[in-house]
């Protein structure tokens, strides 16, 4: 008996330290799964987490930058988010055009998400403000940044019409390239086009600086942005009447390079080209410049009409969408053409197009004139 209790006391301790190292190990696996379920509920290091973490981060910085004026920091930011990816960002633009950082303008506008149109209208309000001495240097370094960069888009223009002019060498390499009259039609197709994308490139890029003064250059980017031309109506009467007289000189310009000249000759696809080049160049499309002329004029029709001498912007803009009308107006016979087509209505028969006369009869009454 004496002898069985010293190992039965053995056998207890081991029992008792096995007990407290199953309890030790399950305390340390649920602290390691209460830590997994901490990170995974706060989303840990996954890239998911970090994407939103920065989406979410990337606006308010933008927003500190903009207030407490650190503009290399906030060039730094808008360089490295996504296009349109800053949301809630209001008041950044209006920052960064009240505090003459004009360089930024073009990268503000393709980061931001959106504007509204009130800080729209607050920005073509500074930006309209008279050229003086505490902004002419800026201004004018700011165009000279524009002008170089058309110059710059122009010569590449030049260079790629250069290579893709016809010569032996090229008819040479078509000629080993295709095989066949029908190869080489499609070839001479391809640079013809390429011919043209460039050529409409150049004149793109020479449109955005071409007859515009300092302060005019500076309109650009809040113009070409998408707004809501509903907001716009309502915010556009904050304008004065010298600020309106600027807008509508600014806008007639655009209307005459539309109106007549190589952006006339484009047809509206200018916008392809405007996708590549860079973003300092971007200017707004004949669709906006429309826009932004029908609320300004709306906005402010009462003081146009009493004006003792209209501004002769107006006069201007009369001239230029002359031709547009008269252009519209000659497309106006098809307008039944084209509904039938829409409608998928069956088409006539060609006899019977052919053989449709149109006759026109003028009844004289003959009755007289009272007197």
């Amino acid at each position: 008996h004496h002898q069985q209790q010293p190992q039965q006391e053995g056998q207890e301790q081991q029992g008792h330290q096995v007990h407290q190292q199953q309890q030790s190990g399950r305390k340390g696996r649920s602290s390691a799964s209460n830590s997994s379920a901490r990170k995974t509920n706060m989303g840990g290091d996954s890239p998911s987490h970090s994407l939103l973490a920065a989406s979410r981060l990337a606006p308010l910085v933008a927003l500190a930058c903009a207030d407490g004026e650190h503009w290399e920091v906030l060039r730094g930011l808008l360089q490295a988010v996504p296009g349109h990816s800053l949301t809630g960002c209001s008041g950044v633009l209006l920052a960064v055009a009240r505090g003459q950082q004009y360089q930024l303008l073009p990268l503000a506008a393709c980061a931001l998400e959106d504007v509204p149109p009130a800080e729209l209208v607050q920005v073509v309000q500074a930006l309209l403000a008279p050229t003086q001495t505490t902004n002419l240097e800026v201004r004018r370094a700011y165009h000279r940044q524009l002008r170089a960069a058309a110059e710059g888009e122009v010569q590449q223009a030049e260079q790629q019409l250069q290579g893709l002019a016809p010569g032996p060498a090229a008819s040479g390499a078509a000629a080993m390239a295709v095989d066949g009259a029908e190869g080489e039609e499609h070839d001479e197709d391809d640079l013809a086009a390429r011919r043209r994308s460039a050529l409409a490139h150049a004149h793109c890029a020479a449109a955005a600086v071409d007859g515009f003064a300092l302060h005019e250059v500076l309109l650009h980017v809040p113009l070409a942005l998408h707004a809501d031309v509903a907001g716009l109506q309502a915010c556009v009467r904050q304008l004065s009447n010298a600020q309106v007289d600027r807008l509508l000189a600014y806008l007639a310009k655009w209307v005459g390079k539309y109106s007549q000249g190589p952006l006339a000759q484009l047809s509206g696809s200018n916008a392809v080209y405007m996708a590549t080049m860079p973003p300092a160049l971007m200017f707004p499309l004949f669709s906006q410049v429309l826009d932004w002329l029908r609320v300004v004029i709306d906005g402010h029709l009462p003081r146009l009409l009493m004006a003792k001498q209209p501004p002769a912007a107006l006069q201007g803009l009369q001239m230029a969408l002359k031709t547009k009308v008269e252009a519209c107006q000659q497309l106006l016979p098809l307008q039944g053409a084209i509904e039938h087509v829409r409608a998928g209505a069956p088409l006539p028969h060609a006899h019977v197009a052919a053989s449709t006369m149109y006759t026109v009869e003028y009844v004289d009454l003959g009755l007289p004139i009272p007197s």
